[in-house]
């Protein structure tokens, strides 16, 4: 679990936020929506059950108010074996444009893949390459894509690497193919040029997720993308 806020845009008082940001976690409950106030925002994989999305946002959030009690603007990520979820939140809409200015990012223990580094970026950027344009080009509740492909030395490969790739489904097509190229430097930098077996990099609207072993959806969607105005 990890959070970053906007230090330089702050409410006067924390209860301003606390209250507006605690009655998310109410909507969250009974899928009730309300008037002005905190626009809030958080994704969850589309491959999990619903209870799940919300076990792991109702955990996130009292540990967002309380990391980020009187700034205007913040997220917090929380990455486990199979569920990741984010939930950000800020004082104005987010269809007018939030720049990514946050970023987190996730390893396994330091244990080694069996090829070096410079094998695991190659293989990963072919990878994100593939993963990026599938998932931009989804549709408002189809931005995610997830893939498999060999890496190595030999011609065809020696070693699986699995991929998944998802954007918030309001950002547009461009926007979203920018988050993902970002997502995959901030995964080198992080994850494949120490060569951990898996990794992910989480922003404000998207995420790269690698790893040896299979975690790819078994599933069609059950839940992508909750957009509330508390």
């Amino acid at each position: 679990m990890n959070y970053q806020n906007y230090e330089m845009r702050r409410f006067s008082n924390s209860t301003e936020q606390s209250e507006n940001v605690i009655t998310l976690v109410m909507v969250l409950g009974s899928d009730v929506s309300f008037n002005d106030g905190v626009f809030t925002m958080a994704l969850c994989p589309p491959n999990i059950k619903v209870e799940a999305c919300r076990e792991c946002l109702n955990n996130t959030i009292p540990y967002l108010i309380k990391s980020c009690p009187k700034q205007k603007e913040g997220v917090a990520w929380t990455a486990l074996a199979k569920v990741t979820c984010i939930v950000t939140y800020r004082d104005s809409s987010f269809s007018r444009g939030v720049p990514e200015w946050a970023w987190t990012s996730f390893s396994s223990p330091p244990n080694q893949t069996p090829t070096s580094a410079v094998d695991l970026e190659k293989g990963l950027n072919t990878l994100a390459d593939k993963l990026k344009g599938a998932a931009a080009a989804g549709g408002i509740h189809q931005k995610f894509a997830f893939e498999k492909i060999a890496y190595g030395p030999g011609p065809k490969g020696s070693w699986p690497l699995y991929g998944y790739m998802q954007c918030t489904p309001n950002i547009g097509q461009d926007t979203c193919s920018k988050c993902l190229t970002d997502s995959t430097s901030a995964i080198h930098n992080c994850c494949s040029k120490t060569r951990r077996l898996a990794g992910i990099a989480l922003g404000i609207h998207c995420y790269c997720w690698y790893a040896h072993s299979d975690f790819t959806p078994k599933t069609l969607p059950t839940v992508s993308f909750i957009s509330l105005q508390t």
